[in-house]
């Protein structure tokens, strides 16, 4: 899904990045609070590490497994996200896969006020 949305130099732009978190429905200020949790070098955008925590916690809001964000990245989240096979520990858990996204994260925009969403 990464790739698809067109990286460069291995970081999606935070307008491509918006375009796929706005397809989840959820709302704004959730996706804004994901964004904060996701983009760990606070850049504006995101590398493989980062778009694969943002994608873990947007599946996870939308199955209704988190009901509330943590206010900080958990160290055993980005560790999961950025180990050897940078994006692949959360992405080949049960609980994410990319054709579990490909499914669910479907749908119209709408706004977001976040740098690197909005």
């Amino acid at each position: 899904m990464f790739k698809a949305c067109g990286p460069v130099n291995g970081l999606l732009d935070g307008d491509s990045a918006r375009e796929v978190f706005l397809k989840s429905k959820l709302p704004v200020e959730k996706l804004s609070q994901i964004w904060g949790l996701a983009d760990t070098k606070v850049r504006g955008s995101l590398d493989l590490a980062d778009f694969t925590i943002a994608m873990f916690y947007i599946q996870r809001t939308m199955d209704g497994s988190i009901t509330a964000l943590p206010t900080s990245l958990p160290p055993s989240v980005l560790k999961a996200a950025s180990g050897p096979t940078a994006g692949t520990g959360l992405l080949s858990s049960p609980v994410l896969s990319a054709q579990t996204l490909a499914r669910q994260v479907t749908g119209g925009g709408m706004g977001i006020h976040n740098p690197a969403i909005a």
